[in-house]
């Protein structure tokens, strides 16, 4: 019995480790975003306060996206393939990589859904996802906004 009292408090240990280095590379996100980008980025990362919310968010997203109905086992491995879990000591650039993601997926637009594939390979390897790899991360988005 003691045993498993001691696997589930060191289980809430991890987590709760894990969200305290979410927080940390948040802050560090938001202290390195220049003067004029420094709310937009606190504005972005607030959306997304750890990286399970953002993680379900694009799950939301291909959940809602699905063109044809496909078993849960399906989806299931759809999402493991296409959806990378939030590394337990992010970087801040993961911190905001993935907090983009979430913030695309969310909008749900057939412009959101272009600019989520074109970005899947860059910020994959930017989150630490070992399928996809480039030799160079590029440091800002290969997109234009509609105006």
């Amino acid at each position: 019995m003691r045993e498993l009292e001691a696997a589930a408090g060191r289980d809430v240990t991890l987590v709760r480790l894990a969200d305290l280095a979410w927080r940390r590379s948040s802050l560090r996100a938001v202290e390195e975003a220049g003067p004029a980008d420094r709310a937009a980025r606190l504005q972005l990362l607030a959306d997304v306060q750890d990286g399970g919310a953002a993680r379900d968010a694009l799950i939301g997203f291909w959940r809602r996206t699905m063109v044809a109905p496909v078993s849960e086992a399906m989806f299931t491995a759809f999402v493991t393939m296409a959806v990378p879990e939030p590394p337990a000591d992010p970087t801040p650039l993961q911190v905001v990589a993935f907090a983009q993601l979430a913030e695309w997926a969310g909008r749900a637009t057939p412009d959101g859904l272009r600019y989520l594939l074109s970005r899947s390979r860059w910020d994959a390897s930017t989150v630490g996802c070992r399928r996809y790899r480039r030799s160079t991360i590029q440091a800002t988005p290969p997109y234009r906004r509609a105006g």
